[in-house]
């Protein structure tokens, strides 16, 4: 029988009995521990919604609502969703969309799976369910919200987030012939890179989407403007930088009222060219506004085109000198004896400065007149954004002044006659910034400004709400309002509904992690009728939640 001693190296001093074994089994395991680490822990499953939670808005008892949650595995491993469940108190109001996946549905890392769920209110008030995924890991749980609205007076106002789960933007509305809405943008269709294409949205009257259609290339397209053709379809104008002479272009599309394309076209040089507003003449023509950059190194001037039915050409003009300043257009409005008023902003080339320029062209695109507004040769900003004809046959801009007001940028409203005289002037808001691109008038005069006020400051940035007033005629304020959440808002583009409510398109950050089209309808004093949201609800539609510092008053 051997000895453990004999099995010793020499020089080495080994402990008897016991004693001796305890130490050697310590030393192995002293050894075993720098040599061979434990192994890491198993990762942990991690499933994450957005958005958290997922908002429906303000949606008319009888319609419904359609929103995506995606479902991201932020693990390192595969997870499974083995069920899912709609609970709470309300769970009735929500479902899940037949196309959603049966589970078990396996999620690679950083993989991610979109549901669409359907908001139906069934009573004026709001609702809210618990939506809960249950993995290997254990259940996760994300919050259904909405509030179901009713009429007042004869007008059914809601509040709808549209679009999909990437970035999506709205430019423009017009009402359609069947008492609905077409919308249009740009969107960044799903599973591609990060550009966007032309977006249109077609809805009914209560703001339900019935449709939508992409249009663009393979570079970054987008629409700002549209406008309904008499034989039902729509002529969509915007910019692209998939198509035409290179750089951006003006790019045309025609919508057949089904939402096909008829044809596109586009318009520009091998520079920079954008369109921002199209008008239908009397014949059938199309007056398109915009900028243009001619020649590398100069400056944007203004660019008015007119095309035929077809989208060809027949002339184009531009004003400015190419070095003199930036000059664009952003509004037009369309005058008897195919004259066209066009609104926008001149550039000083000594003080970098804009001004508001207001111009008369006529139907063969000769300027008859321009006139500038502001604080001229100063570094001092005013720009226009649109203009509107007035029932008694005058105009009004709007846009915003940094020369005049409380502070800041502040709401610039104008109204001038038929030649470009002023006829009064009015500013609006607090010390911070705000500041209205469109506007409405309606039948009774009153007139509609939408845009956008900042209403949040933290340290590292600002926060703006979409901004509603409403004016007399003679430009005093009857009411403003801001609209929105914990992200950034503002209003496109107001348009006057068949029940006479108020219908604003704009765009919304508070909703989903990405940003989304936001389409509401108010009534003339701009309610959107309230239920009894809870304090923690994070959608808000504060009327004129800034009070204090706009110096304005609300509705009551």
């Amino acid at each position: 029988m051997k000895s453990i001693a004999r099995n010793v190296p020499m020089g080495k001093v080994v402990g008897k009995g016991i004693r001796g074994v305890l130490v050697g089994m310590l030393v192995l395991l002293a050894c075993k521990g720098t040599t061979e680490p434990p192994p890491p822990p198993e990762p942990t499953v991690e499933v994450v919604f957005t958005p958290n939670p997922l908002y429906f808005g303000r949606i008319p008892v009888g319609s419904s609502a359609t929103r995506e949650l995606l479902i991201f595995n932020n693990s390192s491993k595969p997870t499974t969703l083995q069920s899912f469940a709609i609970e709470g108190p309300n769970a009735g109001d929500f479902s899940l969309s037949p196309s959603v996946p049966t589970p078990p549905v396996t999620l690679d890392p950083l993989e991610s799976v979109a549901l669409p769920f359907q908001y139906q209110p069934s009573a004026a008030a709001s609702a809210q369910a618990f939506f809960s995924v249950t993995t290997q890991a254990g259940a996760f749980v994300d919050t259904l919200q909405g509030e179901g609205t009713g009429d007042v007076g004869g007008i059914t106002p809601f509040e709808r987030i549209l679009g999909t789960t990437r970035d999506d933007g709205a430019g423009a509305v017009i009402a359609t012939s069947d008492q609905g809405y077409l919308l249009v943008g740009s969107t960044i269709p799903p599973g591609t890179e990060e550009f966007a294409d032309v977006y249109v949205v077609k809805t009914d009257a209560r703001g339900k989407v019935l449709w939508s259609v992409n249009e663009g290339g393979s570079e970054s397209d987008g629409a700002g403007g549209v406008v309904p053709h008499p034989d039902g379809s729509f002529l969509i104008v915007g910019n692209t930088s998939s198509f035409g002479a290179g750089g951006q272009d003006g790019y045309l599309i025609k919508l057949s009222g089904a939402g096909q394309t008829e044809w596109t076209r586009t318009v520009g040089g091998p520079f920079t060219d954008q369109l921002t507003e199209v008008v239908l003449l009397d014949n059938g023509d199309f007056l398109l506004t915009g900028a243009t950059l001619k020649s590398s190194g100069s400056d944007r001037d203004a660019w008015v085109l007119r095309v035929d039915a077809s989208g060809n050409p027949l002339w184009e003009t531009t004003v400015g000198d190419n070095n003199a300043g930036e000059i664009f257009y952003s509004g037009v409005e369309a005058l008897a004896d195919s004259l066209l008023l066009l609104v926008g902003a001149v550039a000083s080339g000594q003080t970098g400065d804009f001004d508001i320029l207001i111009t008369l062209v006529n139907g063969d695109g000769n300027v008859l007149w321009s006139r500038t507004y502001g604080a001229v040769g100063q570094e001092l900003w005013e720009e226009a954004f649109d203009v509107a004809m007035t029932n008694d046959g005058n105009f009004v801009l709007c846009g915003y002044t940094s020369s005049q007001g409380a502070g800041g940028r502040d709401v610039y409203v104008l109204k001038i006659d038929a030649s470009g005289n002023l006829i009064w002037e009015r500013t609006f808001g607090g010390p911070r910034n705000e500041s209205t691109g469109t506007i409405l008038i309606a039948p009774s005069g009153e007139i509609y400004l939408g845009g956008s006020a900042v209403t949040r400051v933290t340290q590292q940035s600002q926060f703006t709400d979409a901004y509603l007033l409403k004016l007399t005629e003679s430009g005093d304020l009857l009411w403003s309002l801001t609209l929105g959440g914990d992200g950034n808002e503002s209003v496109a583009d107001l348009l006057l509904a068949s029940d006479g409510g108020i219908v604003v398109c704009g765009n919304t950050s508070s909703y989903s992690k990405s940003n989304d089209i936001y389409f509401l309808k108010v009534t003339p004093d701009g309610s959107l009728v309230y239920a009894n949201l809870p304090e923690n609800e994070w959608s808000s539609f504060a009327r004129n939640a800034y009070k204090e510092d706009f110096g304005m008053f609300a509705p009551q």
